[in-house]
């Protein structure tokens, strides 16, 4: 009987060991990808960082990018996605600074950089919006004017056609809430809101 129970032992124990052999390997695989996954997290969140950082190096705004990467994790999305958010926007960001700059701006503000941003996200170039900036005055704020080629972008008006309209008002030195009209009643503004009223220039957040 004995014999038997010691044949029993030998014949499980091989099993046993694999049991729990595999189990380790598991374990160490799980863990292995959870700190894999980790070390991507941290890497997508130092590009947003890194992203933050040229621009401030740059002498870019810097809330627009920290916006875009806030707005995709509130989405759910990965902190690559949000990496590549803030990526972009940084981009854009710079390519307006340029425009104006070429125009002969040699200090955009801000807002005038982040407006022109979002014209470039709705399908303009930054030909465009070097040659919008050159028809206006160094010292008159271009935040309206970039303002109304994304609302009208986003009506569906041809980029040529807007930036004709946009440009005509300004050698005309028309008022902002004469450059305002041309978008229209409730037009949608370049952060997706919805103007109340005619003439009504849309402040940053």
């Amino acid at each position: 009987m004995n014999r038997i129970a010691f044949s029993l032992v030998l014949a499980l124990t091989p099993t046993a060991l694999f049991a729990q052999t595999s189990a380790r390997v598991q374990s160490h695989t799980k863990a292995d990808a959870d700190v894999k996954t980790s070390s991507a997290q941290a890497s997508a969140s130092t590009s947003v960082d890194a992203e933050i950082a040229v621009a401030r190096e740059r002498g870019l705004p810097t809330q627009p990018i920290r916006r875009r990467a806030a707005e995709a994790r509130a989405k759910g999305r990965t902190e690559a996605h949000a990496a590549m958010a803030a990526g972009r926007m940084r981009a854009n960001l710079e390519a307006a600074h340029e425009a104006m700059v070429r125009a002969g701006r040699e200090q955009p503000r801000d807002e005038e950089t982040e407006r022109g941003a979002y014209a470039l996200e709705r399908g303009y170039t930054s030909a465009q919006v070097e040659a919008v900036a050159r028809s206006a005055p160094s010292d008159r704020s271009l935040v309206v004017a970039f303002d109304v080629l994304s609302r009208l972008a986003a009506r569906g008006v041809a980029s040529a056609n807007a930036v004709a309209q946009v440009q005509s008002r300004l050698e005309t030195r028309a008022t902002d809430a004469q450059i305002s009209a041309t978008a229209g009643k409730g037009a949608v503004s370049a952060t997706g809101a919805v103007s109340g009223a005619v003439g009504t220039v849309i402040k940053k957040p």
